[in-house]
C-alpha cells in the first residue's frame, strides 16, 4: 500500500494540537487545592472564578485559567 505524501505540518500557537484537558485538568484541580490550603469550599469557589469546574477540573474557553 503506498501511503500519501505529507505536504505539509500545521503548527498552531494556542494548543489545539494537545489535549488541554487531559493534560491540565489535574494541575488545575490541585492548583486550587494548594491555593485553598486545604479549604476544599474555598478551592471550589477559587476554581469556578478562575473558570475551571472544581469537579472535573475541565477549564471553560473563555476562563481566567485558560486564557
Amino acid at each position: 500500500m503506498t501511503r500519501p505524501a505529507i505536504s505539509g505540518i500545521l503548527f498552531d500557537k494556542d494548543g489545539t494540537l494537545i489535549d488541554y484537558q487531559a493534560s491540565w485538568a489535574p494541575t488545575n484541580l490541585g492548583a486550587g487545592r494548594l491555593a485553598a490550603r486545604g479549604d476544599a469550599e474555598l478551592a471550589a469557589r477559587l476554581l469556578t472564578v478562575a473558570g475551571v469546574d472544581p469537579t472535573t477540573g475541565y477549564a471553560v474557553s473563555d476562563g481566567l485559567l485558560a486564557s
